[in-house]
């Protein structure tokens, strides 16, 4: 017995001793735990303050090159406003350097304040040239035809199409609120091609105007924009190419000989001057007044002056 209670303290003793040494461990492992956690919350505290450095950084970064972005485009900006000037202003010296010189056919410019775009036609003995497109029509190409379908009709129709976006072709730069008017440029050679002009366009639906220079007094013509020459010599090369459908569309449709314009000639002569005249009492009233309050419609050109409306 005595033996047995031996043996027994023995194992208690041993028990006693293996817990203190298991203590010992755990609390040493919770003191490394301890100071591991420390040194995590240091680490992630060091690391947080570098990532927000970093995030700070790319951000100013980022609000520089923004901002260098911006003033790059203002800069592309000006200096195209400032080309635009430069031009201008060398428009308008060469301008005045020719003002006694030549008559010019003043070109659109929407920043100029120019409400209505132009379609200048001038008229002469060798027939009507559409410009600055320089589309000329002569008496062969206009013969034939009605008041509602001529290729000048349907070549100032397509311009207006086109300088108002709603054509097959989009410019770079339109106004649907404003579109083209016509200008009659009228030579004395040309009266003749004016009246024609007046009755092939009796059914465009835009004002139009007209005036009266020399013979012999030069034009300047601004350059023209090539997608509207495209546009222009397409509808009316259509429009000559359909002539003999369309005069057999008017017989279908029994249209009376007198509305289908006969263009002999574009001479200023005597059977010229009776064409003029039952041109003349065909047309239709058209006053009224362009952008600007000058006068449109039934003028008779016969005299040089300038009797008729610039732009607004």
């Amino acid at each position: 017995m005595v033996a047995e209670a031996e043996k027994a303290r023995e194992e208690i003793a041993k028990k006693r001793m293996g817990r203190d040494q298991l203590e010992r461990t755990l609390k040493q492992e919770r003191e490394r735990l301890a100071a591991a956690k420390k040194e995590f919350e240091r680490v992630k505290g060091k690391l947080d303050e570098v990532q927000g450095k970093l995030e700070a950084g790319k951000t100013a970064r980022q609000n520089k090159a923004e901002e260098h972005a911006r003033l790059t485009e203002e800069e592309q900006t000006l200096l195209a406003d400032l080309e635009h000037a430069r031009k201008k202003l060398m428009e308008l010296k060469a301008r005045q350097q020719n003002a006694q010189g030549e008559f010019s056919l003043v070109p659109f410019d929407g920043k100029s304040g120019t409400t209505r775009r132009p379609i200048f036609i001038e008229c002469t003995e060798e027939g009507l040239r559409i410009l600055p497109e320089n589309l000329l029509l002569t008496a062969s190409d206009l013969n034939g035809f009605s008041e509602r379908m001529n290729p000048l009709l349907i070549g100032t129709q397509a311009l207006t199409e086109y300088w108002t976006g709603r054509g097959d072709v989009i410019p770079e730069s339109y106004d649907r609120q404003n579109p083209p008017y016509v200008m009659l440029i009228v030579r004395p050679s040309g009266t003749a091609a004016y009246y024609i002009a007046r009755r092939l366009l009796s059914r465009y639906q835009e004002p139009f105007g007209y005036e009266l220079i020399e013979e012999d007094y030069p034009l300047h013509v601004p350059t023209p924009d090539p997608q509207a020459v495209m546009v222009l010599r397409r509808a009316v090369e259509l429009a000559i190419a359909s002539r003999e459908e369309i005069l057999h569309d008017l017989r279908n449709r029994r249209v009376q000989s007198q509305d289908v314009v006969e263009v002999k000639t574009l001479n200023t002569d005597e059977h010229a001057a009776e064409e003029m005249r039952r041109i003349e009492e065909k047309l239709p009233s058209r006053g009224g007044s362009l952008p600007g309050g000058s006068s449109v419609g039934g003028g008779k050109p016969g005299m040089v002056g300038n009797v008729a409306p610039g732009v607004g």
